[in-house]
């Protein structure tokens, strides 16, 4: 093949070129032409952008448009008022002795009892305030008592009346109280427990919800402070904390998010597993790009993941 075309005369030489090359331009046009119309019909992966922040599809049904924080992983034993601890998880990290509020009853609508610092985190006091200032307002009644608050991991090791371990109270945490009234535990119905949640508070055990708690010394008269979106969605729907903190999983940031009605606002909540790949891990949070307009909170829940409170409108 090669002999006969160095034979060929030159003019004929050249028409051989010029048909070879077109004949592979066109071998190589009906191979590329439908792989550029696949390539040009192909919808890429977003990126990350001010509504789309974790690069996965936008949130559905929000109305909030998002961008994104990172936090440190180990918030999630540490931040906010959803963190569990329990007969079965432990806490990690106690909170900061000199950052609580020490309740005093002291010209209070609410008594304390003697001999004990009883302490709080700052979030948790202002709403206990907030609800005994409106308990006594409602009943007249100034005589219900604090008689437990915070409980540091001695303190607990040292109570003889429990049989929670230490370092599995939820009084650990510093969002607890537990309520007594003329040296009796509050009966069930009391104003409180039916009304607490406007507040922020719910019963931490309560009753029936053993399986769920741990709870095996039907310790009702502890109440715990969670916030006012939750503790309503947890009085409205009959939940634990635990069987709350279980079921947010399901409303991640990429789905729809938990809608909530709460003393005149509308807040979404939505779960974000936690980073755990290191000591110094990152979890990058979707929020809100307009945190003015849209207030928000994140807390860990002490095991996995972080939840995410937006208030809407």
């Amino acid at each position: 093949m090669l002999d006969f075309f160095r034979s060929a005369p030159k003019p004929k030489r050249i028409l051989m070129l010029v048909t070879l090359a077109t004949c592979c331009l066109l071998v190589l046009c009906t191979v590329m032409i439908p792989i550029a119309q696949a390539i040009g019909n192909a919808q890429p992966n977003p990126g990350p952008n001010d509504n789309n922040p974790s690069g996965n599809n936008p949130p559905q049904g929000s109305s909030v448009s998002y961008t994104t924080m990172p936090v440190a992983s180990s918030d999630v034993y540490t931040k906010g008022s959803l963190l569990i601890v329990s007969t079965t998880v432990k806490i990690q990290t106690y909170p900061d002795v000199d950052q609580l509020v020490t309740l005093t009853g002291v010209n209070k609508p609410y008594e304390t009892r003697a001999g004990l610092t009883l302490r709080l985190r700052s979030e948790a006091f202002d709403a206990f305030e907030d609800m005994m200032t409106a308990y006594h307002a409602a009943t007249n009644d100034g005589s219900v008592t604090v008689t437990a608050a915070f409980r540091s991991e001695a303190d607990q090791a040292a109570l003889s009346s429990s049989a929670v371990q230490a370092g599995y109270s939820d009084h650990h945490l510093a969002l607890s109280v537990a309520l007594k009234k003329d040296g009796a535990e509050l009966p069930a119905g009391h104003w409180i427990y039916e009304n607490g949640y406007r507040y922020g508070y719910v019963q931490r055990y309560p009753a029936g919800k053993e399986a769920s708690t741990g709870d095996t010394q039907r310790y009702y008269n502890c109440v715990r402070y969670v916030g006012i979106p939750h503790a309503t969605y947890m009085h409205n729907n009959d939940l634990s904390l635990e069987e709350y903190v279980n079921a947010v999983k399901a409303y991640t940031y990429d789905k729809e998010h938990l809608t909530i009605t709460a003393e005149g606002a509308t807040y979404e909540v939505f779960y974000v597993p936690a980073n755990v790949s290191g000591a110094d891990a990152v979890t990058t949070l979707p929020v809100p790009a307009d945190a003015a307009a849209h207030p928000y909170t994140y807390s860990g829940n002490n095991t996995d993941g972080f939840i995410v409170t937006v208030r809407v409108s």
